[in-house]
């Protein structure tokens, strides 16, 4: 239980589970299952550029007033 219960009548109790190892172990790990750095960062930039698309699709529609601050952040932050 993490600290006490809001309630003192509450009877519900959940449990949690950790887990902890080294940060190196835990590296290795998700590289064996194929999350390597740069697999993540080409799935990012995929990701991005998807979404960039996608925005500029709808701005050619004339339909950026309700996202505009987003794709500026996303063109501005990642390109």
């Amino acid at each position: 239980m993490w600290g006490e219960p809001n309630d003192p009548t509450d009877e519900k109790t959940e449990t949690a589970i950790e887990y902890s190892c080294e940060i190196g172990k835990v590296i290795d790990g998700l590289n064996v299952m194929g999350f390597t750095l740069q697999r993540v960062q080409k799935d990012f930039e995929t990701g991005l550029r998807s979404e960039l698309e996608g925005f500029q699709s709808w701005a050619d529609d004339g339909e950026s007033e309700w996202f505009q601050d987003e794709w500026d952040f996303l063109k501005n932050t990642y390109i």
